[in-house]
């Protein structure tokens, strides 16, 4: 095996790491993702009889409690000349009202709720108590038969909240986890292409989007080791002089060799692409080279998403800076933690609106999403 081969196993024995990680980062998403939808449709099925259950339970309540008040006035009603008065008043209008359904031909639940209310002004005393004994009675068992569904609905939903929020906080903390252990698998690469200049003219070779870091390192590790021969040298235009006669005239610059500078060249990589999506789990669409074809595909995408007030070239100008960032800048935009989508850099476009990207350096793409700056914080 020569050389470079045993280099290039040992890289790829390297790279085997972290690109598990990344998998590992990606099955925790997905894994986060889809609990969530699932929690929350299990969420939604238990939510909507509830405002129904809480009413049936306030109605049964306030029954009750209407016809002990009402027990109360007729039982006053016996000593007290105001309420007696009172009652013999409405039971006039009552059977005056009974007159006049019974002629309009009212339906029967109408009529029988009529000629209860005269029953309950006119009865006697001892035969109402025990009619709202038995209502009562009733109206109790409903009420906690109501009671004992909405209770078991909203400890069923405490259930499954504390089951997302303990699953939740477990995947969040093994993507920190794997993110941490990724940028060690980073560092531990970068250390092993500093190793020794062999390594490094390796990696410079082969491995252009390391070769910043590579350098630094192997700087850092050999200072006295002159890498100006890994580096075409530079020109600078020299501006020359010379006299015609008396006059002092400028000759058109020419070019000589600069001293060598230790500078790392800019390698030919291929272009930045760029996906729209507004899904995390969904690859998206991707957007031309072209800066007026990505304007109006970007354009449409948006308007059919209703993001109308979103400005596609504000969107174009913060990609292609992001894409012209180094390395350690882009790993300095900050990372969503503790919201969706997980592990997502967040990036400011306006105030009202924000771009989660997905970067891969070393596919050179990034996926965005575009979404309103006051969803863009919202946890799940």
């Amino acid at each position: 095996m020569s050389e470079s081969e045993l280099l290039a196993s040992q890289w790829r024995i390297l790279k085997e790491g972290e690109q598990e990680l990344i998998d590992e980062v990606e099955k925790h998403k997905r894994k986060l993702n889809s609990l969530m939808e699932e929690l929350a449709t299990k969420k939604e099925l238990l939510q909507r009889n509830i405002p129904e259950l809480r009413e049936a339970v306030e109605t049964h309540k306030d029954a009750i409690s209407s016809r002990c008040r009402f027990l109360e006035r007729r039982r006053l009603a016996g000593t007290h000349r105001g309420e007696k008065k009172e009652f013999a008043r409405m039971l006039r209008n009552q059977k005056k009202q009974l007159v006049r359904l019974q002629n309009s031909n009212a339906p029967e639940e109408i009529l029988e709720r009529s000629k209860r209310m005269i029953f309950e002004i006119e009865a006697p005393i001892n035969e109402l108590e025990v009619l709202y004994y038995w209502m009562e009675v009733e109206d109790r068992k409903r009420q906690q038969a109501a009671q004992q569904i909405l209770d078991d609905k909203l400890d069923r939903i405490g259930a499954i909240e504390e089951h997302y929020r303990q699953t939740k906080q477990y995947l969040q903390e093994a993507v920190c986890e794997s993110e941490q252990r990724r940028k060690q698998f980073r560092s531990e690469r970068v250390q092993w292409a500093a190793k020794t200049r062999t390594h490094l003219e390796w990696i410079l070779k082969n491995e252009p989007l390391y070769k910043e870091d590579a350098v630094c390192q192997y700087r850092e590790n050999f200072p006295a080791d002159n890498l100006s021969n890994l580096f075409p040298p530079t020109s600078a235009p020299v501006q020359a002089t010379y006299r015609v006669g008396d006059k002092k005239r400028h000759a058109q610059p020419s070019f000589c060799p600069s001293p060598v500078a230790e500078a790392v060249p800019v390698a030919r990589m291929q272009a930045w692409k760029f996906w729209v999506t507004f899904n995390p789990d969904e690859v998206g669409r991707e957007l031309p080279q072209e800066k007026h074809k990505f304007l109006s595909i970007l354009q449409s995408v948006l308007a059919r998403e209703d993001y109308h007030d979103i400005k596609p070239g504000i969107v174009y100008d913060k990609l292609r800076a992001v894409s012209k960032m180094t390395l350690q800048q882009r790993q300095k935009i900050k990372t969503i933690r503790d919201s969706e989508p997980l592990g997502w850099k967040i990036l400011k476009v306006g105030r009202g609106h924000r771009l989660f990207l997905l970067i891969d350096e070393e596919g050179r793409h990034i996926r965005f999403i575009p979404r309103q700056r006051k969803k863009s914080y919202l946890r799940r």
